[in-house]
């Protein structure tokens, strides 16, 4: 294990370096679990809170269980229910998959138009949505077999690359610059511009602020109600490769990953810059996950690993 005082402590890596570059990790709601996706057409289940007693060295997570066997190229993302019973994967190829997670066979192939960037699933695992290459967010239906989603959204100028949740909302970016708020309670669709290809869109656990990553270096704060800017993050490199920002587990740090390797936090309120953690990978972090109760963070990237954190209380 390795870290200083006011370091985030190295707990274990995820043994997955020869998949290629690993594109999502994902924590169950509970946090208890995690799934990879990666380039070689495979998502993993970890129990990623526990060291596998077969290998030597430095400490390594438990591999659960693989899933393969359905997906022609690389795996982009994965969205979990809610009671970790099946989950969605989706990627380069024109389908995406539901699988039931015990039996790790795909129950469902939904055919879509093109590459799906994103997945994500309502509260109750009733409603997958998908984000698509093709400039389009379409909603199916999981609880029945129907080959056509029940909505599909085409308001997105360019490809639309995240997609994040509240209650009554749904949010989702695009490479045109903007990101769409949809009230599902109203009807209505509210647009922010921000005027930057965005690679991912996240909330704050209140559900009150919408965090963006606009390639360039800078992350946007805004409030979902009206739009307005609050707050900008930027000491982080983001110019050609898709990464991912997220909000620490207690609403107080914003995190993001680095096109040199690095993780870095910000305090959300006043937007200081209080840890730049060098070096976290040999290339391009390409996504992170952070805990949903407890100071753990899942960060991976375009070299194939997944490392998890124990984040330090930054001051």
């Amino acid at each position: 294990m390795m870290g200083g005082a006011n370091e985030p402590l190295l707990l274990r890596e995820l043994g997955i370096k020869d998949s290629g570059a690993v594109n999502s990790v994902r924590f169950t709601r509970d946090g208890a679990y995690c799934m990879t996706a990666s380039d070689d057409r495979t998502i993993r289940l970890w129990n990623p809170h526990r060291d596998d007693p077969s290998k030597q060295g430095a400490p390594q997570a438990f591999m659960i269980k693989a899933y393969t066997g359905m997906h022609g190229y690389g795996v982009l993302d994965v969205a979990i229910s809610h009671d970790n019973t099946k989950f969605a994967s989706g990627g380069v190829d024109k389908a995406v998959f539901l699988w039931d997670v015990t039996t790790a066979r795909a129950t469902r192939r939904m055919q879509v138009a093109d590459k799906t960037n994103a997945l994500a699933m309502n509260a109750d695992s009733t409603v997958l949505l998908t984000a698509s290459y093709d400039q389009t967010l379409s909603l199916w239906d999981l609880r029945g077999a129907a080959r056509d989603p029940i909505q599909i959204l085409s308001d997105f100028k360019d490809s639309v690359t995240s997609i994040a949740q509240t209650d009554s909302a749904i949010i989702a970016s695009s490479v045109d610059g903007c990101v769409r708020t949809y009230d599902l309670r109203q009807g209505l669709l509210q647009t922010d511009r921000l005027h930057q290809p965005i690679t991912c869109v996240r909330t704050t656990h209140d559900t009150r602020c919408c965090l963006s990553m606009c390639l360039g270096g800078t992350l946007a704060l805004t409030e979902i109600a009206s739009g307005r800017l609050l707050q900008q993050f930027k000491g982080h490199k983001h110019d050609a490769y898709k990464s991912e920002a997220c909000v620490a587990s207690d609403d107080v740090h914003v995190v993001s990953g680095d096109e040199e390797g690095a993780i870095v936090w910000w305090k959300l309120i006043t937007g200081a810059c209080v840890h730049k953690k060098l070096r976290a990978h040999t290339k391009a972090v390409s996504t992170l996950a952070y805990h949903p109760s407890k100071s753990l963070l899942l960060s991976a990237s375009y070299d194939g690993s997944v490392k998890l954190f124990d984040v330090p209380n930054f001051a």
